[in-house]
């Protein structure tokens, strides 16, 4: 469950081996509760979370537009 993981301590801006991060995967996979979960619980990660690149140079925001998820591309704009 990701509120757990979240109140435990685990940092949306951790970055993997390919760089990506657990914003990443969420955008990737439309999963715009779970970023919406993710930015309200850490608003100090905010900056950090958007602004990183993983390997291949995308961001989060990158990730929702070539999923083609409107709905958390529009979330950003907002936050």
């Amino acid at each position: 469950n990701s509120n757990v993981l979240l109140r435990s301590g685990a940092k949306i801006s951790t970055q993997q081996h390919d760089l990506s991060t657990p914003v990443h995967l969420a955008c990737a996979q439309g999963a715009i509760e779970i970023v919406k979960i993710m930015f309200h619980m850490q608003p100090e990660e905010k900056t950090a979370g958007l602004a990183s690149c993983d390997i291949q140079k995308m961001s989060p925001l990158h990730c929702a537009a070539m999923f083609d998820d409107p709905d958390i591309v529009d979330y950003f704009q907002t936050i």
